[in-house]
């Protein structure tokens, strides 16, 4: 499935790309996956929406919903502490529509895990609750996505 995603990033037709991201979509779905490939970012949701029809609705229903269309912030050096990957990936998750148990199924923790993360996040973040999380990031994404330009 990866490979397949791969090689249609690197394919020279549009019409090879397509092809070869439905055999890679069709196989995710089967198996499950969908955080490998919303990981894959912005070169392959355009070929998942072209390759839409080949799989089953509420696949396509959740990858739409998992995936947001910003890259991963790096670390904002004017947070008072740090945020770890894991928290940075819970945090983007969470400007998501998912549920807190539809997150922590894609991150393979409990749910319990997944609230000690969020308290965490919270903390660093100076905040008390999933929006204003999603919020004070905001910020933060938009003014990193531009200076990496």
């Amino acid at each position: 499935m990866v490979r397949g995603l791969l090689q249609a990033r690197a394919a020279g037709s549009s019409e090879l790309a397509v092809k070869l991201t439905c055999g890679a979509v069709e196989l995710a779905a089967e198996a499950g996956m969908l955080q490998t490939v919303v990981a894959e970012g912005e070169p392959v949701a355009e070929l998942v929406e072209r390759s839409a029809w080949a799989v089953p609705p509420d696949w396509l229903d959740r990858w739409r919903r998992t995936y947001v269309r910003t890259r991963p912030s790096a670390p904002d050096p004017a947070l008072p502490e740090r945020l770890t990957d894991r928290e940075r990936e819970v945090l983007r998750l969470l400007s998501s529509r998912l549920t807190l148990r539809e997150i922590a199924d894609e991150l393979y923790v409990s749910i319990n895990t997944l609230k000690f993360h969020l308290r965490v996040i919270y903390r660093k973040l100076g905040v008390s609750s999933r929006a204003e999380a999603v919020e004070a990031a905001q910020p933060r994404r938009s003014s990193s996505s531009v200076t990496r330009g």
